[in-house]
């Protein structure tokens, strides 16, 4: 397994700065990035995870997202621990983050799951009640 040193600068209570989640009636759309996307393109989703979730301007986002390490993609982006998250970013701003992208993907199954649970119905439709295809 990988050993990770603290790269954070960010003081402890910098959590304190960030909006509390707070669910809305609005789905947050956010699709995380491919297992295979490079280190830049995590960075972008972070951001943009950050500036529109929680509302962090541009340049705290800036910062917060430059700990992504240039080797990560985005396999590790959907892997990492909470604890790996707050080492890398600090324990307040790992704990969002880590929390925000786990939400991403609790949609991204669900997602993935609707798309099979159509896909199964329309193949259902083919055939009738014997397993034979239908005539049109």
């Amino acid at each position: 397994m990988f050993n990770y040193t603290s790269t954070s600068t960010l003081p402890l209570h910098y959590d304190e700065k960030l909006p509390p989640y707070a669910p809305s009636s609005e789905a947050f759309a956010l699709r995380l990035p491919a297992d295979t996307a490079t280190a830049s393109r995590v960075r972008e989703s972070l951001h943009l995870l950050l500036t529109t979730k929680r509302d962090v301007s541009a340049a705290e986002a800036d910062n917060i997202v430059g700990h992504w390490d240039n080797i990560n993609n985005g396999y590790e982006l959907r892997s990492y621990s909470r604890s790996q998250f707050q080492t890398i970013f600090g324990p307040g701003v790992g704990r969002v983050l880590w929390d925000d992208v786990d939400s991403c993907l609790e949609n991204d199954q669900m997602r993935a799951k609707r798309y099979f649970s159509n896909d199964k119905q329309k193949m259902k439709s083919q055939y009738n009640y014997a397993g034979f295809p239908s005539v049109p």
